[in-house]
C-alpha cells in the first residue's frame, strides 16, 4: 500500500494552516557519536511545530541563514516526547525521543534566556500530544478531543440526531448517505463508510484510540480507513472492508 500521508521533501517548506509556527525556538543542530553529542559549530538555527494543510504535526529544524529545511518529521499523538537535557551542564540541550525506538534528535539552544526552557518543552509535548483542532490554531483552540470526550458528546444525542451528523455531507469529502450502524447490520450490506464507522465504534469499545480517515487509496480511489493509535508503536491503519491492516510507514 503506498503511504496515506505525504511525506515533505527535506529542503521543501509547508505552511500550516494559519501560516505561522505553533511553537519555535532558536537552536543549533547535534551530532550523536555514540554515547556522546557535539554541537554543529557557526550555525544558527530554528526549531518549530507546524501543523501542515492536512493537519498533520511536523517538527521541525532550518537553517536560519539560508532557509534551508533539514528536519521534517511527521509526529503522531505519542510517537515521540520533547526533553530538556538536565545532565548537560556546558549548555541548554534540547531532545526529541521517539517512544518506539532510540531515535533521538538533540539540539543546543542559541535563546539567551533561560527562563522560558519549561514552559518551552511544555507547549511542545502539549501541541505533539494534541494537534489543534484545523483552522483554530490562529484562535488558540483546544486540542483533538479524546475518545471519551466523543463518547460523552454522543451519549447525549438522540439516534435520530447521531444519524443527522453521520450523514451530514459537510463531514465528508466522500458525501454519500451513510447508514447508521444498526441500518448497517440489519442490512448486511454497506460502503466503506459505514465499515469503517461500525470498526471505529468497535475500537472505541475497547477503549482504544482511534477515528476515521476520508480521502483516496490506491487502487480504491475515494475510501474510507480506520486509524489507531497505541502507546509504544506507530500508529495502524485498516482498510475496514477487507481487514488488512497497515502502518502509517508504509
Amino acid at each position: 500500500m503506498s503511504s496515506l500521508f505525504r511525506v515533505q521533501t527535506p529542503g521543501t517548506q509547508t505552511s500550516g494552516p494559519s501560516g505561522q509556527y505553533l511553537v519555535q525556538f532558536r537552536a543549533g543542530k547535534m551530532i550523536r557519536s555514540g554515547t556522546t553529542v557535539s554541537p554543529v559549530k557557526d550555525r544558527k538555527g530554528l526549531v518549530y511545530l507546524h501543523q501542515s494543510d492536512d493537519s498533520l504535526i511536523h517538527f521541525c529544524w532550518k537553517d536560519r541563514e539560508t532557509g534551508h529545511l533539514e528536519d521534517d518529521l511527521i509526529l503522531f499523538p505519542e510517537d515521540a516526547v520533547f526533553e530538556k537535557v538536565v545532565q548537560c551542564t556546558t549548555g541548554r540541550v534540547f531532545v526529541l525521543k521517539f517512544v518506539a525506538n532510540d531515535r533521538r534528535y538533540f539540539y543546543w539552544s542559541q535563546e539567551p534566556n533561560a527562563a522560558k526552557d519549561d514552559e518551552l518543552v511544555a507547549k511542545f509535548n502539549e501541541n505533539i500530544r494534541s494537534p489543534p483542532v484545523p483552522g483554530a490554531v490562529a484562535g488558540g483552540g483546544s486540542g483533538v478531543p479524546s475518545p471519551d470526550d466523543i463518547q460523552t458528546l454522543l451519549n447525549s444525542m438522540s439516534r435520530a440526531e447521531i444519524e443527522t451528523l453521520i450523514a451530514d455531507p459537510r463531514l465528508s469529502t466522500i458525501g454519500s448517505n451513510v447508514s447508521s450502524c444498526d441500518q448497517f447490520l440489519d442490512m448486511m450490506l454497506g460502503g466503506e463508510e459505514e465499515h469503517a464507522i461500525l470498526l471505529c465504534n468497535y475500537f472505541l469499545y475497547l477503549e482504544k484510540r482511534a477515528a476515521i480517515l476520508l480521502g483516496y487509496g490506491i487502487p480504491e480511489g475515494l475510501t474510507a480507513y480506520v486509524i489507531v493509535f497505541e502507546y509504544g508503536r506507530d500508529p495502524y491503519v485498516f482498510n475496514a472492508s477487507t481487514g488488512e491492516q497497515y502502518s502509517v510507514r508504509d
